[in-house]
């Protein structure tokens, strides 16, 4: 691949499946020019479980952490290393082969302000309900509510800002 820094970038991987309850999937990311506008290294990890508690419901965490060399840091402004985390856990339920439910909640520390472009602390929360169509097909309904730290991260229709916004989503999801 062409990358337009010149870098490399390597990847490990593990998946553990030790039964169909439980997984643990783990990658991770290093290489010189990762994300766009950097020539410095990067370093990116994930951590994937899942837990099937019954067949109807399971739990899932996503956990990853990241660092980049070379990029525009705030609040100093100048050139250094942006690190951030970020953590997902879902809860899913099926309650027949129609309809399903889910809740989201993540949390994202930007601690240079290099991902979003504040430094700041964004926590969300998601419900989201499923139809299925078909096999194939599903229609979505999502509510989000997000949360910063900052009193000022969000910018309303109005013109003024404020620490949380609240987005609604219609979705058709087709997979092949």
């Amino acid at each position: 691949v062409n990358s337009p820094t010149g870098g490399k970038t390597g990847e490990f991987s593990i998946a553990i499946v030790p039964s169909d309850m439980f997984s643990l999937a783990t990658t991770y990311y290093t290489g010189k020019g990762m994300m766009s506008g950097s020539t410095g290294k990067g370093n990116y990890l994930d951590v994937l479980g899942t837990i099937n508690a019954t067949s109807k419901l399971n739990f899932v965490f996503d956990y990853a952490n990241a660092s980049q060399d070379g990029v525009t840091v705030l609040p100093s402004n100048t050139t250094g290393k942006a690190k951030w985390n970020a953590l997902a856990l879902y809860a899913n339920y099926k309650f027949n082969d129609t309809w399903r439910i889910s809740y989201r909640h993540e949390g994202f520390d930007d601690k240079q302000g290099y991902r979003s472009g504040l430094v700041q602390k964004l926590k969300s929360h998601t419900v989201t309900v499923g139809y299925a169509v078909s096999k194939g097909m599903e229609l979505r309904g999502e509510v989000r509510q997000d949360k910063s730290d900052l009193a000022n991260a969000f910018l309303r229709g109005n013109g003024t800002t404020s620490d949380t916004q609240m987005t609604y989503a219609v979705e058709a999801v087709y997979q092949f």
